[in-house]
C-alpha cells in the first residue's frame, strides 16, 4: 500500500503541475508512514501550486 500512496502522490502531481523534480519524488519515496503518505496525497490535491506542495513536503518531514 505505501508504494502505491507514494506512485500516487506522484502521479497526481504530475498531472496537476507538469514534471516534478527527481528531489520531491525522491523525498516522497522516503516516507513510509501511511498516514503520512495520506496527508500529502491530499495536500497534492489541493495545493494551490508545486511550490506550496513542497513547503507541505519539508513541514512533514521536519517533524
Amino acid at each position: 500500500m505505501k508504494i502505491a500512496l507514494q506512485e500516487t502522490i506522484c502521479d497526481v502531481l504530475k498531472l496537476r503541475f507538469g514534471k516534478v523534480s527527481k528531489g520531491i519524488s525522491s523525498v516522497i519515496q522516503k516516507i513510509h508512514d501511511s498516514d503520512t503518505l495520506k496527508t500529502l496525497h491530499q495536500k497534492a490535491i489541493f495545493c494551490e501550486s508545486l511550490k506550496a506542495f513542497q513547503a507541505e513536503l519539508k513541514n512533514v518531514m521536519a517533524k
